[in-house]
């Protein structure tokens, strides 16, 4: 399987992460953990199709072979990759990326998927065209940008900026602040707080702030890999080895020596690494 990144434009930095392709040029099935990680994205699915599948329920899968739309995770889900000739061509799009494009709630998309088109619109089945019929990821990528430039308000929503600037901060902070120091630095009640998490992230405060803190462990362990998993949890900020197990449970439906150990394919690999550079 070959994986690659590509970094958008200046412009679309605050609200895109970065695009990529994966394409499978040998027989043998590829089946790949993606954590939970904050972000939102749009994958356009071209020549075969892939397996999304719950990490929680093994009845909850799907096969995807158009572009979609996919909201925040609040657990993991397994990418399986089976036939030779699949191509994708997708987006990241930051924590509060989505509702710069579209006044669809971010909680609705949460945990879910929906086909692109009946997110965006009819102008977005025709991006969707242009985008499987361009030769190159270089026009691929240039259709995209132009589309989410023409989307762009001309100002930043107030609401925007202010989950913006919380979002940083919880990301500085590696997910270990409490929701009252929040409300105490950005001087805004809690309702206010949570409806816009709701809004513009999809997630609660609380959800997101724990989401960041099971990240961070991955920084935690690029930076520190002599340190074992006792370690990595009081580096993390876990209150106790019960608690960190508890957690990489809960997003991951493994154990965290399973999690931490387990040897990693490119997809796995690079979401590893992305989640990482967000606290670096």
């Amino acid at each position: 399987m070959k994986y690659e990144e590509f970094l958008p434009s200046h412009n679309l930095r605050p609200y895109l992460e970065r695009f990529f392709t994966i394409s499978l040029t040998q027989e043998q099935p590829i089946r790949e953990l993606i954590i939970p990680d904050g972000t939102h994205g749009i994958l356009f699915v071209q020549q075969e199709s892939f397996r999304r599948q719950s990490a929680f329920d093994e009845k909850d899968a799907h096969h995807l072979n158009k572009s979609y739309v996919f909201g925040q995770k609040s657990n993991a889900v397994y990418y399986s990759l089976e036939k030779s000739g699949l191509y994708c061509f997708g987006v990241k799009l930051r924590p509060n990326g989505l509702s710069a494009f579209t006044p669809v709630p971010a909680n609705e998309m949460t945990d879910t998927f929906v086909e692109a088109p009946l997110l965006f619109g009819y102008q977005f089945k025709m991006l969707e065209e242009q985008v499987f019929g361009s030769p190159s990821i270089e026009q691929k990528i240039q259709r995209l940008e132009s589309y989410f430039l023409e989307q762009l308000p001309a100002n930043l929503d107030e609401h925007q900026r202010l989950a913006r600037q919380i979002l940083a901060f919880i990301h500085q902070q590696k997910g270990q602040v409490s929701i009252a120091r929040l409300l105490e630095i950005f001087n805004i009640g809690y309702k206010r707080m949570e409806r816009l998490f709701k809004k513009h992230v999809g997630l609660s405060p609380k959800a997101y702030c724990r989401i960041a803190r099971f990240n961070a462990t991955l920084f935690y362990q690029k930076k520190h890999p002599e340190e074992n998993l006792t370690q990595l949890a009081y580096s993390a900020g876990y209150f106790d080895q019960m608690h960190f197990v508890k957690e990489v449970k809960h997003f991951t439906n493994l154990t965290p020596s399973a999690f931490y150990q387990q040897s990693l394919q490119a997809i796995g690999t690079h979401q590893r690494q992305s989640v990482a550079e967000r606290f670096a």
